[in-house]
């Protein structure tokens, strides 16, 4: 009985290693993934940001919009910065790992595997998806954003440094 137990115990742990191993590229090809899908966002984020700033926004909702979404693409260039030196750090390691001994790697391999019980990489990754579904959200409401500057706001090259010019041209006497 103990020696089906223990047989069974080590199958097990034996199977958990091999998927582990296989699941490392998996986890490798979501958190490149994440990464561009990051990038795209910041991107549009950025690219939104650099166009409105051609137009002279009044209005003191886009404004508050236009001061979030700036927030939004400096948090969102962080989380990029950090998810990019986190892949480095993960890469090194593996480096490192690989061209350690045996005994090294077994350790190794086991610390991995008594986190993966413990579940804390899984809440990491689940907050890095997270991370990037908001930064994605922030950056469809960047056109959204920028749709709404077009149709009510004036461009900055059709606006008047001299106030009474302005106001004449906006009705204002």
């Amino acid at each position: 009985m103990a020696e089906m137990v223990s047989s069974a115990i080590v199958r097990e742990t034996v199977n958990r290693i091999m998927s582990s191993i296989t699941g490392k590229d998996e986890e490798k090809s979501k958190e490149k993934e994440n990464i561009e899908r990051l990038e795209m966002a910041h991107i549009k984020m950025e690219a939104v940001l650099q166009v409105s700033n051609r137009w002279q926004i009044t209005e003191v909702p886009l404004l508050r919009w236009r001061s979030k979404l700036k927030r939004a693409s400096q948090e969102c260039d962080d989380t990029l910065v950090k998810c990019k030196q986190r892949a480095l750090e993960q890469e090194e390691t593996r480096l490192r790992v690989s061209q350690s001994s045996f005994p090294i790697r077994i350790a190794h391999a086991t610390k991995s595997l008594i986190s993966s019980f413990i579940g804390a990489s899984n809440d990491e990754s689940g907050s890095i998806f997270a991370n990037v579904q908001r930064f994605e959200r922030y950056a469809n409401g960047a056109n959204e954003f920028l749709k709404t500057v077009e149709c009510g706001e004036t461009p900055l090259r059709y606006t008047f440094f001299n106030p009474l010019i302005r106001h004449l041209f906006t009705g204002k006497s």
